[in-house]
């Protein structure tokens, strides 16, 4: 076993992760033919592993790639990155699209315990209230009369606190020049998903102060991204995610999961903008201290159906991983064209280096391993 690169001569690092070959931090491997190449790091060369040291490595490698919840990969070859920092490159068949929910299912779990503390901090608010009362005399009779009235009413009043400052909450969502946008509740409550000029594109329709705009490509991802975890906040159990995660699997991609959704919402909106433009024309009047309102639509304006905030709840989760999975992966892709052209190069000297000195009882031992793997 070597720790040093055959070409540059700098150390090729270590890790801790593959028992059976601890050296290098970028490990590429082929299970078919049996091949484990250590890159290194400094001048991008494949290092071929002697062919003893390899078989266990390589499942081990294996193991660890499939385990992976984020993953890029092409016809060819496929990359994942482990929290450690190792990059595992897989040569070989492409493996089927798979998307893991535990990454987000401690995030979500997170958020719901928030939520249910807020909550519970008010039904406390509430009894301390009723017992405050009850201590003084002056609500004795009426909680002798309604005990649960009083804490219902305590609760009640907190969720209306909480809910008008929900709506006063913002979220800030960066542009390309000048400030940020700051957008509140009700203006996410018209933003909306569509379709794109091309199959499996879609569109943004970002609703925020300035009025409504569409967006698409990364700024549309990173906007929906910071939308969606405001949208999300309440958080979800196990159970909600791994659905969630189901639907972004059996889409085949979060990308192919965000257009289907788009098109899913698209329907749902309807001529929402239309009802929207003849609600204010028909209802806006200063005497009623601008608020709308109109013979036909009362005081409720109409709603978006198909706005994000309206998703099921696992369409809201599924979507917020889908656009942070998409961002991730993309990071990832933009490695493979590189390392394609350099694993063909790789793999021409490996395939000359391992049938140079190859006996035929060693050809053998090779052959029972590909079996195996």
């Amino acid at each position: 076993m070597y720790s040093t690169c055959l070409f540059c001569h700098d150390a090729l690092g270590a890790n801790d992760e593959i028992e059976h070959f601890p050296v290098g931090r970028r490990l590429a491997f082929d299970s078919v033919k049996g091949r484990l190449w250590v890159v290194c790091e400094h001048c991008l060369r494949w290092n071929l592993t002697p062919i003893e040291e390899r078989w266990e490595a390589i499942e081990e490698c294996e193991r660890l790639y499939r385990g992976q919840r984020l993953r890029a990969q092409t016809d060819q070859i496929g990359l994942a990155k482990l929290r450690s920092g190792l990059h595992l490159i897989r040569i070989g068949e492409p493996l089927r699209p798979e998307f893991a929910a535990w990454r987000y299912g401690d995030i979500f779990r997170k958020r719901l315990r928030r939520t249910a503390a807020l909550v519970g901090g008010g039904v406390a608010v509430a009894g301390a209230g009723a017992v405050i009362g009850l201590a003084t005399g002056v609500l004795q009779e009426a909680f002798m009369v309604f005990p649960p009235l009083l804490i219902w009413s305590g609760a009640g009043l907190y969720g209306l606190l909480g809910q008008y400052r929900n709506n006063l909450r913002s979220v800030h969502v960066p542009r390309q020049s000048g400030r940020p946008f700051t957008v509140f509740l009700p203006q996410i409550q018209e933003t909306d998903l569509a379709p794109g000029a091309s199959p499996g594109e879609w569109v943004l329709n970002f609703r925020h102060a300035l009025g409504l705009e569409p967006i698409t490509g990364a700024a549309a991802r990173r906007a929906l991204g910071i939308l969606m975890t405001r949208v999300n906040k309440a958080g979800a159990l196990g159970d909600t995610t791994r659905d969630a995660a189901e639907r972004i699997a059996s889409a085949g991609s979060p990308e192919a999961y965000i257009a289907k959704l788009a098109a899913v919402s698209r329907e749902r909106a309807g001529n929402f903008l239309e009802e929207r433009a003849k609600f204010r024309r028909l209802g806006y009047s200063s005497e009623q201290q601008g608020l709308f309102t109109s013979r036909e639509y009362g005081r409720n304006p109409p709603k978006n159906r198909g706005a994000l905030p309206y998703f099921s709840v696992e369409e809201r989760l599924a979507l917020e991983m889908a656009v942070h999975e998409e961002d991730e992966r993309r990071a990832l892709e933009e490695q493979m064209a590189p390392l394609e052209a350099a694993w063909r190069e790789a793999e021409e000297i490996a395939a000359i280096a391992d049938n140079l000195l190859t006996s035929p009882e060693t050809e053998r031992f090779l052959e029972r391993h590909r079996k195996k793997s």
